[in-house]
């Protein structure tokens, strides 16, 4: 049985990966180039946060995602040279999962260029287990290790029971 200081340790810690994830979910008022939130099955406002890439410039930087908003697929986002210009440049990432196991799931639509000001995108972040829920299954969770396209080769996506 663990002891009382380890209980409030672990509560502790709970709590604090939980106002962690609020504090980085919350993005304020939407900018005014922003999309609202969309309904995923039923789920209303999945929430956008800001997030820069793996090998963040701070420079505007241009994107294609493979997959669009689809929390089922696992998605890649793929660095172009620029805006008229399809080119990867060697730059990716793909979705994955929170430590809360949320999803996240960049955007906005499939084979679009679009451009990160900042190099900072705006990706959802989907309840695997609502959003399969509202797909008619009994829940759900974030797999990881999805296969995904090139360059990724694996990714997170939701996976319904």
């Amino acid at each position: 049985m663990k002891s009382n200081r380890s209980m409030r340790a672990s509560a502790a810690r709970f709590l604090f990966g939980i106002a962690a994830l609020c504090i980085a979910a919350w993005a304020g008022p939407a900018a005014a180039d922003e999309k609202p939130c969309p309904t995923f099955a039923g789920i209303q406002n999945p929430c956008t946060f800001a997030l820069k890439p793996p090998d963040f410039t701070g420079q505007m930087s241009y994107w294609i995602d493979t997959d669009g908003v689809d929390p089922g697929v696992a998605g890649c986002h793929i660095g172009v040279r620029g805006p008229n210009d399809p080119t990867p440049n060697g730059r990716f990432f793909g979705e994955y999962c929170t430590s809360a196991g949320l999803l996240v799931e960049s955007n906005p639509e499939a084979g679009k260029i679009h451009d990160h000001k900042g190099d900072i995108g705006h990706p959802y972040l989907v309840n695997c287990n609502a959003w399969c829920q509202g797909r008619g299954s009994s829940g759900g969770v974030c797999n990881p290790r999805a296969p995904a396209p090139a360059p990724c080769n694996t990714a997170a996506r939701c996976e319904c029971r």
